[in-house]
């Protein structure tokens, strides 16, 4: 009789651990709906313990940040690379894309017969569309991996419900782990910045006015500075960081009713576009605008021969801090005094890149989910945040404060340098802490700049992040090139007076010949579909 039940218990048990091997293998076949591939086989769910036990290795494939690689071959070398692998128990092998190859590298592995089994990269932009790749199974929807695998996340998502409808498809797939900045101060980072002794030489207040900028750097230019005001304007003003004073920015966005316009193509751009070729013929303007790069301007900056620009407040009025000049943040210009602009520069708290997808070549599904999914629990954000606890933090009262390791490097790394060997820094698939940025901007002018940018109405005026189907995404991409060409070509031409203003109207007509207007429609039914998920 004992021996029975023994043989009966046995037969259970073996079985319970050939379905857990079903469960925990996703080979080739796609999740959807609680089954893979309708195979009736339901996922296990549960909270996840950490750290996990497998011997299984995943392989995942992100770009290295290239200040790591300072001091670092490989992710896994790194103190963050370790400490991720240590807390969360899995096993991971790293593999980098070459430095400014990642885009080319990332097209191969989308036609590879062996993909890495998570792939973080800007999913959203993918041509075809984040749909076309679930359709043709080469990564998952995540709907039921996330229900059954991903607790953390999954909680957060129903917390934000902004975000939720933004990390999914139109016909309401997940297909990524997020990169969310998770706080309204971290969705700013640039703007207008200047020389604070200029205003103090010519005793003037910061500017608010696009006359006030006027005299500024005529100011300036009297006082010898060869080029006072150097940015990189087709680059910049995609955020309507001086076009905003006429009310349009270059590229798509909402008007006051919600509906979608390109800014190119309004009549305020006209006034603009007479602005700054004043600007241009008087000298305050870079006369090599159209192709001036970041470490002319810097250079300019340091010696003297520019007094304003736009940048960030890390990397430009940081750096420049440090290189002891004293450079102070400015508002978004306007026309009229003690208004807003209308525009700046403002990401959605969603922002696409180096988000994390698992592919359809994954052999351990479960693994991969519980790996992405503890960064979105209070541990793994921390890690990903601030590093590792009693190395690059430690917490004080209750928050996490960089230690010395960080701030002032005995290797003599910079703050950024540091930052990017114990932490996921910039983007990646976590949830961005706002206790972060306080002591990343060491400078009291750095932190004021992120008030002072963020004071405009640009909120209202942002699109989501709407997706299009495959069959619109190639005509979205081709139209979209061919009009922004033609749109940055005569921005130029009309700033440097190749070609006169009086032609303005024929350049409106061109747009609308390129296919503007079709352009807009994709744009706004992917909007409304957008609003109905």
């Amino acid at each position: 009789m004992k021996k029975k039940l023994w043989k009966k218990t046995l037969c259970v048990i073996t079985s319970a651990v050939m379905l857990a091997g079903v469960i925990s293998s996703c080979g080739q076949e796609q999740q959807d709906n609680v089954s893979v591939n309708g195979s009736g086989v339901t996922l296990a769910g549960g909270d996840s313990v950490y750290p996990m036990q497998s011997e299984d290795t995943l392989t995942v494939w992100v770009a290295m940040n290239d200040s790591a690689k300072l001091k670092y071959t490989n992710l896994a070398e790194t103190p963050f690379g370790k400490q991720w692998m240590e807390e969360t128990g899995a096993n991971i092998e790293f593999i980098h894309p070459t430095s400014g190859n990642a885009a080319e590298q990332f097209n191969l592995l989308l036609t590879s017969k062996n993909k890495p089994d998570i792939i973080i990269y800007d999913w959203y932009s993918v041509a075809g569309g984040p749909q076309k790749y679930i359709d043709e199974e080469v990564i998952y929807s995540l709907n039921d991996i996330i229900d059954n695998y991903s607790p953390n996340l999954k909680k957060y998502l129903e917390e934000n419900p902004d975000i939720d409808k933004s990390v999914k498809t139109d016909t309401g797939k997940y297909y990524v782990y997020p990169f969310v900045r998770g706080n309204e101060k971290l969705t700013v980072s640039k703007g207008p910045i200047i020389r604070k002794s200029i205003l103090t030489q010519l005793n003037m207040q910061v500017p608010e006015t696009i006359d006030e900028w006027h005299e500024l750097l005529l100011g300036a230019k009297n006082l010898g500075v060869s080029t006072p005001l150097s940015y990189k304007l087709l680059e910049f003003e995609k955020n309507g960081i001086f076009s905003g004073a006429f009310g349009v920015k270059e590229g798509f966005y909402l008007d006051d009713n919600g509906k979608v316009q390109y800014g190119p193509a309004q009549p305020g751009v006209k006034q603009y576009l007479e602005t700054m070729k004043q600007w241009f013929d008087e000298g305050l303007l870079d006369q090599n605008i159209s192709n001036v790069e970041q470490k002319v301007i810097d250079a300019n900056i340091l010696n003297n021969s520019t007094v304003a620009t736009v940048g960030y407040a890390g990397s430009a009025i940081g750096t420049y801090i440090n290189a002891g000049v004293d450079m102070i943040a400015a508002p978004n210009p306007v026309l009229e005094k003690g208004t807003i602009s209308e525009f700046g520069q403002k990401d959605n708290a969603y922002v696409p890149s180096n988000s994390a997808a698992i592919t359809t070549d994954c052999k351990n599904i479960e693994l991969a989910a519980r790996f992405l999914d503890y960064a979105y629990g209070d541990k793994g954000s921390l890690l990903l945040n601030f590093g590792v606890e009693g190395e690059s933090y430690t917490m004080e009262d209750g928050n996490p404060a960089y230690t010395d390791v960080i701030l002032n490097n005995q290797e003599g790394y910079s703050i950024s340098q540091a930052l990017s060997m114990y932490m996921m820094i910039g983007s990646g698939p976590y949830v961005q802490d706002v206790r972060y940025i306080d002591q990343f901007y060491q400078h009291k002018e750095q932190r004021d700049a992120l008030d002072v940018w963020a004071n405009t109405n640009s909120a209202k005026h942002l699109i989501p992040q709407i997706t299009f189907n495959s069959e619109e995404s190639l005509k979205v991409a081709k139209l979209t090139n061919e009009i922004q060409t033609y749109v940055e070509e005569m921005w130029l031409k009309f700033i440097m007076g190749v070609e006169t203003l009086d032609n303005f109207d024929a350049y409106i007509a061109q747009l609308d010949a390129l296919g503007l207007q079709e352009l807009i429609e994709y744009e706004e039914t992917a909007l409304a579909r957008y609003n109905e998920r």
